[in-house]
């Protein structure tokens, strides 16, 4: 049955409710797609458990420090964990919570399927959901279609959470995308 909650358009596009277009399988993902999400949200994502000590300790020294921006030391398993049950507080009970969740994905879930579920998983904005979606709507064409360009952008867009089509998120799309761009020059 329908969902009532969605509206399309004439051309079947939708305008109010979550426009969903996921992989099925980690194998139709495209290799450069997973490389930049890995290389943007957790790069030692297939060599760490659930957790990222190196990550810990970075952004436990940048905030010693008070260095901004503030580091972030999320792993994709717990990104999904927040993702999934929708809590994205900040406290240190909230954080053991996620832990432990991101624990317990690792005993029932590969890490390609993990990765699956989190490229399934991320919003943008206009109700868009995953990355594929993404690639669609933003640039009308699946994300194994793009150029280098244009997938970092899709990507940064995601990461930002944020309409893109605003002057001011723009320019902190474009400021992004630039600096993972040069951070990262073997991508």
């Amino acid at each position: 049955t329908p969902d009532p909650w969605v509206i399309f358009d004439r051309a079947g596009e939708v305008i109010v409710g979550h426009k969903q277009e996921p992989y099925f399988s980690f194998d139709q993902i495209p290799p450069r797609l997973v490389e930049l999400v890995i290389a943007i949200e957790d790069k030692r994502f297939f060599s760490h458990p659930w957790i990222d000590p190196i990550a810990i300790a970075r952004a436990l020294w940048w905030r010693v420090q008070w260095i901004w921006p503030m580091q972030g030391a999320s792993t994709i398993d717990q990104q999904l964990i927040k993702l999934d049950r929708g809590q994205f507080h900040r406290s240190v009970r909230a954080k053991i919570q996620e832990n432990r969740w991101a624990l317990n994905l690792q005993f029932h879930y590969s890490k390609e399927e993990i990765l699956l579920r989190y490229i399934n998983a991320i919003p943008f904005s206009h109700q868009i959901v995953g990355r594929n979606a993404a690639c669609q709507s933003y640039r009308n064409k699946a994300c194994v279609y793009l150029s280098e360009e244009e997938l970092l952008l899709t990507l940064v867009i995601g990461q930002l959470g944020a309409n893109p089509y605003t002057e001011t998120w723009w320019k902190q799309v474009l400021w992004r995308a630039q600096m993972f761009s040069r951070v990262r020059p073997e991508l």
